[in-house]
C-alpha cells in the first residue's frame, strides 16, 4: 500500500514490521544474518535448502523456512544444522530425551510430528518431496549417534532418497571414514538389510518378517508383570558391543532395573511412595517417558540415591540423598512418586483422597483461593493428573476458567486442527486451552450449566464484555452451543447475532474450522484461510477472536482480532474467553 516500500523485515518474536526503501539485491552488503527475522521482497529466488541458506551466510543452526520444489509459496519449516561436518544439513529426525512418543501410526509418520526445536520426525511425505528435487544434485544422508557414556559416532551415505508410496529407503555408498559402522546397508545377513526396504509402522506392516517388526519388542505381558526388553547395538572402531537392558515393572510398589554389558552385571531394585517427593536434594532433572526410564537414569549414576518422578509432567529428578537421611524434606506432593532402595518406603504412600481435588476455578474460589493464576483442577474425565488452567479470580465475582487469551501477538493462532484440538501457548500469556478439553469440561454438568464471558480491550484502553448462558462445546466438530445473551453486556452480541441480513455471520451452533479442516458454510472458500485464524465460522463471521494479531487497530479491515458488535472492522488490542459453572 506504500509505493515507497521495496521490501520489509518482520520479526516473528517481537512482531515488529520494518518497511525498507531498498532490496537485498540492490545492497547485498547490508543484507545481514538476523535470527528470528524474516526478510521479504518480490524476488522469487528463495532458498531451497539449508545448504543454500549456509552459502547465503546463515551460519547459526536453528529453524528456517526453505522453498524446495513442490512446497509452493508456504515453503517447509525445517531445522538446519549449520555446524556439523561443514553445515547445511536438513535435520529430519532427532531423539534426545524421550519427550516425544515415536511409536506412531502410518498417518503420523506420513505427515510428521514433534517439535523442531526438540524431538521430531519431519514427515515421510516431506522426505519424498524434498529428495525428489535433484535439480541441484543428489542428496547425502548423515546419522549422528551418542551413547549413554557420552561417546559419539556418525555414519554417512551417498544418493539418499525416499520413494513415494511405501516410502522405500534408497541409499548409495557407505562412507568408509564413518565411525558408527554401516547399520543401514550392512549385507552380511540379508534379513538385516534396510537398503531398499519400505517403511513399516504399527498399523501398516510392509516388512518381510512373519510378524510386524514395528510392533515387536515394544511390550509383552507375563502373569501381570510388564517386561520391556531393549537391545542396543554399538559399533565402535570395528568392534561390536551389545548393551542389553531389561526393565521390570511389577504391579506392586517395586521397580527393578537390571543391566548387562559384556562383563558388567548389576541389578537395582527401587521401592515407591506414591504422592511423595524428596525436596532440596535434586541435582539433575530431565523429561523422560516413564518411571522406568527415570529409574534407569538413577541406576547408571553412582551419585543417585533416590529419585522423584511426576506421572503428569513426566519430570524425572535424581537426588543425592534419601527420605531416611532427611525425613524433614520428604513432602506430600500430589502426582509425584518417590523411589529409593528402602523396602519400607511404600509404607509412606499417600492416597489421592488425602488431597483436596477441586473440580473447577469456582470451587477453588469458594475454598478461599482468591488470587488469579495457574491451578490444577480435577473435573470429571481428566483422571489423576487433572488439568492445568488459568483461573480468573477477580473479574465479575471470580471463579472463571480462562480458555483463550490474546494480548501481545506472542503466540501464532493460525494453527491446524490438531493444534486447536490439543491446545497451545502459555497459560501465563497467550494460549488456547484445547477443543478436546472444552468438550470434556462442558460435558460435566453435575454442578449445573456453564456460562461464557468474553472480555475485550481496544487500543484506547477501553474495555467491554459479553456474557452468554448455557455454554457447551460438542464433540466431533466442536460446535459452539450458547444460550441467552446477557442484555447488560457492554460489547454487544457478536456470537449469536440473528439479524436476517447477517444470518450468514451467526456463530451459534456452528462447527469449528481451521486452515486444514473446512467446516464452514462459505461457498468455495475456507474462512480460516481467508481470515488467517480459526473459529466457529458460518460464512464467514461477526466475530473472530483467533484472527491474526496486529500491533494497531488495522482500521477498515476485517483482518485481525474482531468483535463487530463493539468495533466494526477494528482489530482489538486484547481479549479473553472464560467459562464458569452456574449451580443447579
Amino acid at each position: 500500500m506504500d509505493e515507497r516500500c521495496k521490501s520489509f523485515n518482520f520479526n516473528d518474536c517481537s512482531k515488529l514490521c520494518e518497511l525498507n526503501l531498498a532490496t537485498r539485491r540492490e545492497h547485498p552488503d547490508n543484507f545481514n544474518t538476523t535470527q528470528g527475522s524474516v526478510y521479504f521482497d518480490a524476488d522469487e529466488d528463495g532458498y531451497r535448502s539449508c545448504k543454500m541458506l549456509l552459502h547465503a551466510r546463515y551460519h547459526s543452526s536453528g529453524i528456517y523456512t526453505i522453498y524446495p520444489e513442490g512446497f509452493g509459496n508456504g515453503g517447509l519449516r525445517v531445522y538446519c544444522d549449520m555446524e556439523t561436518d561443514g553445515g547445511g544439513w536438513i535435520v529430519f529426525q532427532r531423539r534426545q530425551d524421550a519427550s516425544v512418543d515415536f511409536y506412531r501410526n502410518w498417518a503420523e509418520y506420513q505427515s510428521g510430528f514433534g517439535d523442531l526445536s526438540g524431538e521430531f520426525w519431519l514427515g515421510n511425505d516431506n522426505l519424498v518431496t524434498v529428495t525428489s528435487d535433484d535439480s541441484r544434485g543428489p542428496w547425502e544422508l548423515r546419522v549422528d549417534l551418542e551413547d549413554w557414556v557420552g561417546y559419539t559416532a556418525w555414519a554417512k551415505y551417498s544418493d539418499f532418497q525416499i520413494s513415494p508410496g511405501e516410502y522405500n529407503l534408497n541409499i548409495g555408498q557407505y562412507d568408509a571414514s564413518s565411525t558408527a559402522g554401516d547399520s543401514l546397508g550392512y549385507q552380511t545377513d540379508p534379513k538385516w538389510i534396510h537398503r531398499g526396504r519400505p517403511f513399516t509402522t504399527k498399523d501398516r506392516d510392509n516388512d518381510a518378517a512373519r510378524h510386524n517388526c514395528a510392533q515387536q519388542l515394544v511390550l509383552r505381558s507375563q502373569r501381570g508383570i510388564q517386561v520391556i526388553e531393549t537391545i542396543a547395538k554399538r559399533i565402535i572402531n570395528g568392534l561390536e558391543l551389545f548393551h542389553i537392558i531389561s526393565i521390570i515393572i511389577c504391579q506392586g510398589a517395586t521397580l527393578s532395573v537390571s543391566g548387562f554389558e559384556t562383563s558388567y552385571t548389576e541389578k537395582h531394585t527401587f521401592y515407591a511412595a506414591e504422592n511423595r517427593a524428596l525436596k532440596e536434594f535434586g541435582y539433575m532433572t530431565k523429561l523422560v517417558r516413564s518411571r522406568v526410564i527415570c529409574g534407569r537414569e538413577c541406576s547408571m549414576d553412582e551419585r543417585c540415591k533416590s529419585f522423584n518422578f511426576n506421572d503428569c509432567n513426566k519430570m524425572c529428578e535424581l537426588n543425592l540423598a534419601t527420605r531416611r537421611e532427611h525425613p524433614e524434606d520428604f513432602n506430600a506432593t500430589q502426582g509425584s512418586v518417590y523411589f529409593d532402595a528402602d523396602e519400607d518406603t511404600p509404607l509412606y504412600s499417600l492416597t489421592d483422597s488425602s488431597f483436596n481435588r477441586y473440580r473447577s476455578c469456582k470451587m477453588l474460589l469458594d475454598a478461599g483461593y482468591r488470587s488469579s493464576g495457574i491451578y490444577t483442577i480435577y473435573p470429571e474425565g481428566f483422571g489423576n493428573c487433572g488439568l492445568r488452567v488459568y483461573c480468573d479470580m477477580e473479574t465479575d465475582g471470580g471463579g472463571w476458567i480462562v480458555f483463550q487469551r490474546r494480548q501481545d501477538g506472542s503466540v501464532d493462532f493460525y494453527r491446524n486442527w490438531a493444534e486447536y484440538q490439543s491446545g497451545f501457548g502459555d497459560l501465563s500469556g497467550e494460549f488456547w486451552l484445547g477443543n478436546d478439553n472444552l468438550v470434556t469440561l462442558t460435558s460435566d454438568d453435575s454442578r449445573g450449566t456453564w456460562e461464557l464471558r468474553v472480555d475485550l480491550e481496544d487500543w484506547e484502553n477501553n474495555t467491554a464484555w459479553a456474557k452468554y448462558a448455557d455454554f457447551q462445546i460438542s464433540p466431533g466438530e466442536y460446535n459452539l452451543n450458547i444460550g441467552q445473551y446477557d442484555a447488560s453486556s457492554t460489547a454487544g452480541d457478536s456470537l449469536g447475532y440473528q439479524i436476517p441480513a447477517r444470518a450468514h455471520q451467526d456463530h451459534r451452533g456452528q462447527p469449528f474450522t481451521t486452515k486444514d479442516r473446512d467446516n464452514d458454510a462459505a461457498n468455495h472458500n475456507n474462512c480460516a484461510q481467508m481470515h488467517t485464524g480459526a473459529w466457529w465460522f458460518k460464512g464467514c463471521f461477526f466475530s473472530h477472536l483467533n484472527g491474526q494479531y496486529y500491533p494497531d487497530e488495522n482500521t477498515g479491515s476485517n483482518k485481525g482480532v474482531q468483535w463487530f458488535a463493539w468495533h466494526l472492522h477494528y482489530s482489538l488490542k486484547a481479549c479473553s474467553m472464560k467459562m464458569r459453572e452456574i449451580g443447579p
